[in-house]
């Protein structure tokens, strides 16, 4: 029997409901108030002077009581439609598919008097304000020079003209509650559209967040995108799920070893457009979840990637001017070629870890961004900026430790900031030949060099500042090979050189300058072996170069030789006269 009393209770719950439900406002009324008052306004502008001044006997004639008998037949016609609306509501027992309404012309004469009631008590106001004076006599004619009514008189005109008045200042409090109301209606309505949107995406959120907490790797992915997706869509939460995908590659993480890939594409890989995807070809299962792990790693940058690309036409929603915090990540590779990291735009990899694999930044443009690599460690890995276009933003490897691998700024322009204050080299290279300097800063103040190499081969200088003051090099080169300087600043002061080699082997001097100011040298090599010296300056003033090699014995160029020595210098190797007198000097 339960089955068959459910549908009834059911029912019964509904129309008490239904019956107790509270008044609500309903729009049309205010439609057929805002219609009605439209109509008696109407009238009263298009009707005939003649008509009035028969409708006016009715004004007058009756005497004062008029008034109070219209308001009596208004109200008591609004109170029978109340009580009936009340004994409605609480016939509860009564079983009805639908509510017998109030016809239509009812509701429209009761809001007419409505109208005509309002309108006569606010000129009955007038009146009284006015001090109440006589009312004119039909069909008497005014003293000649007196005013229509005469001194004290309210004529018949007065009280058309009070109506009109009184029925447009009606008229105009209705149409300014009629815009509250559909303001109001409107904002309700976007509020709810706004509540709902926001329900959607949190469940979407949530249904994204369970896919990247999930044991399977493919089912992971499925997560990352849903992730990115649901970034797209979601404006106001766009941050919230950018943190979620960057959190997962925050999560600890232990990279399958580098060869433990090859680039065939072996069947069980999870495939990622753009990445090589082969499976490791023989591996245990603890491997080869890693290789997966990469995958769902690697996706989450590309996709990064996609959305920090340069504004274009095909309208995909950008994530410029948001926080990337990868902090304390493992990055063994990824690809974010050709971003554009705008005014706004932070992507932190602070303490990032780089064992090995390549993390791309080539073609990348830096236009007032921030790349955060402070205390980042690289043990063999890539970091590629090859291409880059520096034009106002930072790349920050403040206290990084270079063991091994190579940062690669080789083809880039400079006119921003490369920031290596205080790291530390023990290997690796920092390279960058062919860049073009043309304004802003790279510092290697206070930096460390035990090994590895610094290279800016074929590099230009034509603005913008290199800095290695305070640095420290016991071993390792920082290379200057083929460089040219029209302009440009090198800056060695307080520098100190117990070992390796700086050299601008074949270097081009025609501008900016090199110095050595307060720089202290007891060993390794300064070589500027086949240099051209046009112009500019080279000093090696104020600096100490006891126990130092600097090789000036073979220029090409001599026109204006380095300051602060004069060849007779322990350990300076000076041109010779005959060298002198067969080169351009």
């Amino acid at each position: 029997m339960k089955p068959s009393l459910q549908p009834v209770r059911d029912a019964s719950l509904t129309s008490v409901h239904r019956a107790v439900e509270p008044f609500q406002y309903r729009p049309e009324k205010l439609r057929l108030l805002v219609s009605a008052l439209a109509v008696v306004i109407a009238t009263a502008i298009l009707v005939p002077a003649s008509w009035w001044q028969h409708g006016a006997r009715l004004l007058t004639g009756p005497g004062w009581w008029w008034l109070p008998i219209l308001l009596l037949t208004v109200g008591l016609a609004g109170l029978g439609e109340a009580a009936v609306r009340w004994w409605r509501r609480s016939s509860t027992e009564r079983q009805r598919p639908e509510a017998v309404r109030t016809p239509l012309f009812l509701h429209v004469a009761i809001l007419l008097l409505i109208a005509v009631a309002v309108a006569a008590a606010v000129a009955a106001g007038m009146w009284a304000l006015f001090g109440q004076p006589r009312l004119a006599i039909l069909g008497v004619t005014p003293a000649p020079g007196a005013s229509p009514g005469g001194v004290g008189v309210w004529s018949v005109q007065n009280t058309f003209d009070a109506m009109k008045i009184v029925l447009s200042v009606v008229a105009g409090i209705g149409g300014v509650v009629a815009l509250t109301v559909a303001y109001r209606k409107q904002g309700h309505s976007e509020a709810a559209e706004h509540r709902e949107d926001t329900k959607l995406f949190n469940d979407r959120f949530g249904k994204a967040s369970d896919h990247l907490g999930s044991d399977r790797a493919a089912v992971r992915l499925a997560g990352v995108y849903a992730m990115a997706g649901l970034a797209d869509d979601w404006e106001d939460g766009r941050q919230t799920c950018i943190d979620v995908l960057c959190a997962y590659l925050r999560m600890p993480y232990t990279p399958p070893p580098p060869d433990s890939t090859t680039h065939g594409g072996r069947s069980g890989a999870i495939e990622v457009p753009g990445l090589p995807l082969s499976r490791p070809h023989d591996s245990s299962n603890d491997d080869h979840d890693a290789y997966q792990e990469r995958q769902v790693r690697h996706t989450v940058l590309a996709l990064i990637r996609q959305h920090i690309q340069p504004a274009d036409a095909d309208g995909r929603p950008r994530w410029h001017g948001h926080l990337f915090d990868l902090r304390g990540a493992v990055l063994d590779g990824g690809d974010l070629r050709g971003i554009d990291v705008t005014t706004g735009t932070v992507l932190d990899l602070t303490d990032a870890t780089f064992p090995h694999g390549k993390v791309d930044f080539t073609r990348a443009t830096f236009s007032g961004g921030t790349v955060h690599l402070a205390r980042a460690r690289l043990s063999g890995g890539t970091v590629n900026f090859s291409g880059a276009k520096f034009s106002g933003g930072t790349v920050d490897f403040f206290g990084a430790m270079f063991s091994g691998g190579t940062v690669n700024f080789s083809q880039a322009e400079f006119r921003g900031t490369v920031n290596f204050t205080r790291a530390t080299f023990t290997g690796g290279i920092v390279d960058f030949s062919e860049a073009t300097f043309s304004g802003g800063q790279v510092a290697f103040s206070d930096a460390t060099f035990s090994d590895g190499m610094v290279n800016f081969t074929r590099a230009t200088f034509t603005g913008g500042i290199v800095d290695f003051d305070q640095a420290t090099l016991s071993g390792g080169t920082v290379a200057f090979y083929r460089a040219g300087f029209t302009g440009g600043k090198v800056t060695f002061a307080g520098a100190t050189l117990s070992g390796g080699t700086v050299a601008f082997y074949s270097t081009t001097f025609s501008g900016g300058k090199v110095t050595f100011a307060g720089a202290t040298f007891s060993g390794g090599i300064v070589n500027f072996h086949s240099a051209a010296f046009y112009g500019g300056l080279v000093s090696l003033a104020y600096g100490d170069f006891k126990g130092t090699q600097i090789m000036l014995s073979e220029p090409r160029v001599w026109r204006v030789p380095p300051e602060g020595i004069d060849g007779s210098e322990l350990g300076v190797t000076w041109p010779s006269s005959e060298l002198l007198g067969m080169i351009d000097s």
